[in-house]
């Protein structure tokens, strides 16, 4: 196996779901790639459903341990580069790779939420090639000094449909005569869910005819969920809110008229997005760069301004008034789709691996200065 990809998230995570597709991606295509993930991990399971070549990891804290284990996968397996996938790994491949120059070392960053503090410093510049998931995230790995020539912009995969079987659009009930706004993220300040609930107040308080009976459903778990509730209180709109909790939210989703994100950082907005466009539900969204790489206004997305309720509100009431919006929307998501296939994802990293793989003998994209 010329490639080793790592990834010791246990919990479920878009870092795993994105290691699963490219791992899935890269073998469809007849490339070599080893997964090593945690033991009985969301991502093991996955991996050995779809047969995929993989260790289990037993010990899968970073430490000399960790990196004995991946000393050992290099020599025993033939590994020529090795891949992470999400931030713990960092420093232990970075030492592996001190140690053996011949091996490449690829990092994978989806989300920058700590504003670039992880994209400077030692390890990364133990780097051949930083991945960067957005525009977004390129942009902190620059002003953290990263070096130009390391930095890739790669953009991740939807995934695909439910499993059969999985009853999408079951739980809750699509409704014909309530329109149904879909939340999905975690209830954390980065999400601004309380942008939505005063989004939803100005709503409430507009005196339409034509309009509607609506609510909110908010898909997710975190530590605001008690105050979202007081908030919801607070404004009048208890009754038309309501927290599912941490749940797939594909299901919920495809029981959605439409999908609504409010976020100021972070990349949950993406898997959003993504996730609603393939099952064929509009998407209204905030105007983060990382929204604004996948959707164009209008067409496949519904933008507004981050943390501005009265604009939010604006873009809800548009969706329920207006089917045409709503079907140019769907369809505009759909097409939008065609850039973010898995295939996609695996060829572009193909061609970085081989880019690196096929550099004459030893050269390096890291400089004595950063040994």
């Amino acid at each position: 196996m010329s490639v080793l990809l790592v990834h010791l998230g246990f919990a479920a995570s878009d870092e795993g779901e994105q290691t699963l597709l490219l791992a899935r991606a890269l073998r469809d295509a007849g490339r070599e790639a080893l997964l090593a993930c945690p033991q009985e991990s969301p991502l093991a399971v996955a991996a050995n459903d779809a047969d995929l070549p993989l260790v289990e990891l037993e010990n899968a804290d970073p430490g000399l341990s960790l990196g004995w284990t991946l000393n050992r996968l290099v020599r025993e397996r033939g590994v020529r580069l090795i891949h992470t996938l999400e931030p713990r790994v960092l420093t232990t491949v970075a030492l592996l790779r001190r140690r053996r120059r011949e091996l490449r070392f690829v990092h994978t960053v989806l989300a920058a939420s700590d504003k670039g503090k992880r994209l400077r410093g030692w390890s990364v510049r133990q780097i051949d090639a930083l991945v960067c998931a957005g525009t977004d995230v390129a942009a902190l790995a620059r002003a953290g000094g990263v070096e130009d020539t390391k930095i890739r912009v790669i953009l991740p995969a939807a995934r695909p449909p439910l499993p059969a079987g999985v009853p999408v659009g079951s739980v809750g009930g699509r409704s014909n005569d309530r329109f149904i706004f879909v939340a999905a993220g975690p209830l954390n300040p980065a999400a601004d869910h309380a942008s939505l609930l005063q989004a939803m107040a100005c709503v409430q308080t507009m005196s339409i005819d034509d309009l509607p009976e609506w609510e909110v459903r908010i898909v997710g778990e975190g530590p605001l969920f008690g105050a979202l509730l007081d908030s919801a209180e607070k404004l009048g709109v208890r009754d038309r809110l309501s927290l599912i909790g941490g749940q797939d939210r594909r299901v919920f989703l495809g029981a959605a008229d439409a999908a609504v994100c409010c976020d100021v950082a972070g990349r949950n907005g993406v898997s959003v997005m993504l996730d609603a466009w393939n099952l064929g539900v509009p998407v209204a969204c905030t105007t983060l760069e990382a929204h604004r790489d996948l959707g164009e206004d209008k067409i496949s997305v519904l933008f507004s301004p981050p943390t501005n309720p009265v604009a939010l509100a604006g873009s809800m009431l548009r969706l329920m008034q207006e089917s045409a919006l709503r079907e140019r929307l769907v369809a505009g998501g759909r097409a939008a789709l065609e850039r973010f296939r898995p295939v996609r994802l695996g060829a572009e990293y193909a061609a970085l691996y081989d880019e690196l793989l096929n550099a004459e003998p030893g050269a390096s994209a890291v400089s004595s200065a950063d040994c």
